[in-house]
This record gives structure tokens, sequence and C-alpha cells, in this order.
């Protein structure tokens, strides 16, 4: 019989959490699971284990994920960080495009770089504007929204809401509460402005043929169709 903590154990332990999270782990949790300091280091030298960030690991020689990579981000910038903003809209698929620089949020205190993140320190955390996305820690919806208000141009916002009402995310309720939690924010203010003028539906294009089909629309004053929705078994361009 093996013994309660023994190497098999620990081994059964690590495997679980990195199927948990993408095939990541952090030196922190591989500690915590009982694996010594020298055993990570001889891992590392046999290929068991591969850095993808100081203090985390890739368990296994599977190829990597954009969720990978977002885990492997979070873990290295410590307790409380979160994937957030343009990284946060393209987990949610908001945005089609995922950035090689990765957005991680932290709270005060927290890393101050790593190679290929890009570090936010938001001056006020609220638990509620973080939840978790395919066993990713990430801002949620509203608060990735208000966070693309400080960062993208109007237009690419425009997109992200209409994407946004696409998904069906997020309840009407829990923008209006995120706005109100970040009242005073730059992002919150071009966000509510944002929303005021925007006619949802309208910005769903997928090629520069269809942005000028709803510029001729609107110059002939014609009402302005629902784009790329579904309609029966078929996604139709306009409706």
């Amino acid at each position: 019989m093996e013994p309660k903590h023994g190497p098999a154990d620990v081994d059964r332990h690590i495997n679980r959490l990195a199927h948990r999270q993408h095939g990541a782990v952090s030196r922190s949790q591989l500690l915590r699971s009982g694996l010594g300091a020298e055993a990570i280091k001889h891992r590392v030298r046999t290929g068991r284990f591969s850095l993808l960030h100081r203090g985390v690991y890739a368990v296994g020689s599977a190829p990597g994920t954009r969720e990978r990579r977002w885990v492997a981000a979070v873990l290295a910038c410590g307790e409380g960080a979160v994937l957030s903003h343009l990284s946060a809209a393209a987990l949610w698929q908001l945005r089609p495009v995922d950035p090689a620089v990765i957005d991680v949020s932290v709270q005060r205190g927290g890393r101050r770089s790593r190679d290929g993140l890009r570090i936010h320190r938001p001056r006020r955390t609220d638990a509620r504007d973080t939840t978790h996305l395919r066993a990713i820690p990430v801002t949620t919806v509203p608060r990735t929204l208000i966070d693309l208000a400080e960062t993208i141009a109007r237009r690419s916002l425009e997109r992200a809401l209409d994407e946004a009402e696409y998904l069906n995310l997020p309840h009407q309720r829990d923008l209006e509460a995120a706005l109100e939690r970040a009242r005073g924010r730059t992002g919150a203010a071009r966000l509510t402005a944002c929303l005021r003028r925007h006619e949802p539906g309208t910005t769903r294009t997928r090629s520069p043929l269809e942005e000028a089909f709803l510029l001729l629309v609107r110059e002939a004053g014609l009402p302005q169709p629902e784009v790329n929705v579904r309609l029966g078994s078929y996604e139709v361009d306009f409706l």
C-alpha cells in the first residue's frame, strides 16, 4: 500500500490540478502539493515541467493553448490576479483578437511587471466584478466592458457591446450595478455615453462590404437592419 502522501499521491494531485488549470501550475501550488524545491528543479531538467513564467510551469508535453497562456499569466501575478481588458474580452468572445501581450489586473501590491504581460492596478476592486470562466479567473463582462471603454475606440467598443448582446451577456441589472460601482472612472463615463447613443445589433459586421452596405442604408434613411442574426437554421448578413 502506498503511503498516504507518497509520490504517487503527489503526482495524482498535481495532474488533477494541472488538468483543471489547462496544464499550468504555480510553484506555490506545487509546494503545497508536497513536491519539494529540488524535485521541481529535477522535473524541469528532465522535461516533465517546462517554464512558462518565473514560478509557473506547464505540466507534461501537451501543446500550449490560449487557455493555458491565460492561466499561466494569472498565476504569475499572484493571489487575486484576474484576466482583464483585451484578454478578458477575448476569453468572453467579445472581440475576435487574442492579443500577444496578456492583460492582467492585480490587487494593490501585486507583481510589478512580467515579460509578455500588461499589468493593471485598479484603484478599487470588488469581488462582484470578478468571476471564473472555463476555470480562468477573469473580470465579469460588465467590468470588462468598462475596462475596454478606457482602452479601445468607440466603434470597437460598440462591436464588443453587440457581441455581448448576441451572446446574451450581461444582464442589464448587472451592467447597471457595475457602472455604479465604477462611478468616477473614465471607462464608466465612456461606456454610459456609448450605451445612450448606440443602436444594438448594428456593428456585428464581418467584412468591409458589410460596413459599406450599412453606410448606404444610413445615408438613404432606410430602417436600420439587424446584422448577422439567426433566421431559422441560417445566419443572415442583414435582416
